[in-house]
């Protein structure tokens, strides 16, 4: 099979990491991967290009007639589109192309078929969500496949979708490449905490902080470790050094986080909202107890009580609670992340995640072409 893929960029983010993991799946099993990348950065451009994997990456947005000369080029059986942006132009490819267009969700639509049928009668200029506006006329006539990352997300877009298009959505859940486990001695040892991604508001790593402080008083060889960087990046480190707090560590944006997931054994994750973090994924596959807030597709990785623990409310309390409780019993940390592990290797592998990837594919290539309207 023939794939090409458009994304925003090729930078660190966990839409360019389903990319990444896709694309190196895929091309094992022997299809051809071409991949459009709309902006900068382009740093895994060149881990894509080693393993004979096509990349056209521009500095910013091209034409639609440029992508479209790319995907005949490389006689492309479908289009996947992992974008912010322009999501109205690019779906029109299907057309100029004649070849399906698959639409992925890298986060939960949160708005109810009913409001999404008034904004079509009524439309609004704002923008939905993160993305550009596109009509139902044209989600119907130019998408053949919309892919939630979780249960959650594929449930949230077919209650916004539905009774128009439900058999377009599929639920994909995210996937990694099953990760070495941490060893023995890192999990049962002194707690070290770690919150992976971007330090902003949605990731809500000052509640992590405020929480740890109040642990780091009672447990004194606890630590925290932020890998990421961000807008909050230096207001963290400058309460960090006002209110006196120890052993916390702010290490910014890496290429591969994997040392510092190795070197922890509590997975902190208590985000506003979500679709299925690989942070969580990677967290459980390593053999770390997970603590996560109770939205979107979290529950879905962090079972309550089997490999972690699912926050009641998003509060500091809360927050505390749960690291406290891990903290000080090493044994539930250790059982939880022996589960974790297995859940992983059970339900989120990269096997399982490209068979039902290409079932996906193999459905839209069959069904084309899908009706307009």
């Amino acid at each position: 099979m023939r794939i090409a893929y458009i994304v925003t960029d090729l930078g660190r983010g966990g839409t360019q990491g389903w990319v990444e993991y896709s694309a190196l799946e895929l091309v094992k099993y022997g299809h051809s991967i071409t991949i459009i990348a709309e902006n900068t950065p382009h740093d895994r451009k060149a881990k894509f290009e080693e393993h004979g994997i096509v990349v056209r990456a521009f500095e910013r947005p091209a034409s639609r007639s440029d992508y479209c000369r790319i995907i005949q080029e490389a006689r492309a059986d479908v289009i996947h589109l992992h974008v912010w942006e322009r999501f109205s132009e690019l779906i029109q490819l299907r057309e100029l192309c004649n070849v399906p267009v698959l639409l992925s969700y890298h986060s939960v639509p949160k708005i109810g078929w009913k409001q999404w049928v008034a904004r079509i009668i009524k439309p609004s200029v704002n923008h939905w969500d993160m993305y550009d506006w596109f009509t139902l006329k044209q989600a119907r006539q130019y998408i053949d496949a919309h892919i939630g990352c979780c249960k959650a997300s594929a449930g949230g877009i077919r209650n916004k979708y539905w009774p128009f298009m439900g058999k377009r959505v599929f639920p994909l859940p995210n996937a990694i490449p099953f990760p070495e486990a941490n060893m023995a001695s890192v999990i049962s040892g002194p707690p070290k905490f770690l919150q992976v991604g971007a330090l902003n508001e949605r990731k809500n790593p000052f509640l992590t902080l405020k929480a740890f402080h109040n642990i780091q008083r009672r447990i004194s060889d606890s630590t925290l470790t932020f890998v990421g960087g961000g807008p909050l990046f230096e207001e963290l480190k400058g309460y960090v050094h006002q209110m006196g707090v120890e052993n916390v560590f702010l290490v910014g944006e890496v290429q591969d986080p994997s040392p510092y997931y190795m070197a922890s054994n509590i997975l902190v994750q208590p985000s506003r909202s979500e679709g299925l973090p690989y942070t969580l994924i990677e967290g459980a596959g390593r053999g770390m107890a997970l603590i996560a807030s109770n939205v979107d597709g979290n529950p879905e990785i962090c079972i309550a009580k089997r490999n972690g623990l699912l926050l009641p409310d998003i509060s500091e309390n809360a927050l505390q609670e749960a690291m406290l409780n891990l903290a000080l019993n090493h044994e539930e940390r250790s059982r939880m992340g022996s589960c974790g592990r297995r859940l992983v290797e059970e339900n989120f592998s990269m096997k399982l995640f490209v068979k039902r990837l290409l079932k996906i594919y193999e459905t839209v290539i069959e069904r084309k072409p899908c009706p307009a309207s």
